[in-house]
């Protein structure tokens, strides 16, 4: 797959990433100026991933993507969410487990079907896309409550989902994958079920 088309859906799950995040806060700043915010948040982040994928190629972007993507937008979270730090620090977790289902299950997909990178990052969007609208229209409000329960200690409740995602990456990287696929995907079942209990 060529870079330029890379680039292209590597946006539209950028784009699907914040607003699923962005559903998950509520804000201080009116939403004219948030959306004035995340465009040029999102513009420089382009210009920067650019400079990574062009040369490099798709592997390094990915390697070093949590500081290229994910550190700006924490940041910017942090800045104009009106929850706490120990709340926007869960949230980023929790949305960091949620993408990692996403993505381990679309890539089980691919290795059992097409193989195909541009089919992998097409069905990630569009898994991303049905997150989107089902969070909104199912989970939303209940995330909320939860969120504004008083007497919950965030940065004790937060590190479980910062734990799974160091299990799942330490899964990535310990466990060899069987002949055929690009993960281990019966550990990883295991770990996700860990997670939804």
């Amino acid at each position: 797959m060529s870079n330029l088309l890379y680039m292209i859906l590597t946006l539209l799950a950028l784009i699907l990433c914040t607003a699923n995040v962005y559903a998950m806060h509520s804000y201080r700043i009116p939403t004219r100026k948030l959306l004035y915010i995340f465009a040029a948040v999102t513009l420089i982040c382009i210009a920067a991933n650019a400079c990574i994928i062009i040369p490099f190629g798709r592997e390094v972007f990915q390697s070093v993507m949590i500081f290229t993507v994910a550190a700006p937008y924490f940041v910017i979270f942090l800045l104009i969410s009106t929850d706490k730090i120990s709340q926007v620090f869960f949230n980023f977790w929790y949305w960091v487990n949620i993408y990692a289902v996403i993505a381990n299950g679309v890539k089980l997909i691919n290795d059992i079907t097409f193989r195909s990178s541009t089919f992998e990052d097409l069905v990630v969007i569009a898994f991303l896309f049905a997150h989107l609208l089902l969070y909104n229209k199912y989970f939303k409000s209940f995330h909320r409550r939860i969120l504004e329960t008083p007497n919950i200690n965030w940065w004790v409740f937060s590190l479980i989902p910062l734990f799974f995602e160091i299990l799942i990456v330490t899964t990535h990287k310990a466990i060899p994958a069987p002949d055929g696929f690009t993960r281990n995907y019966a550990v990883l079942l295991v770990v996700f079920l860990l997670m939804i209990v």
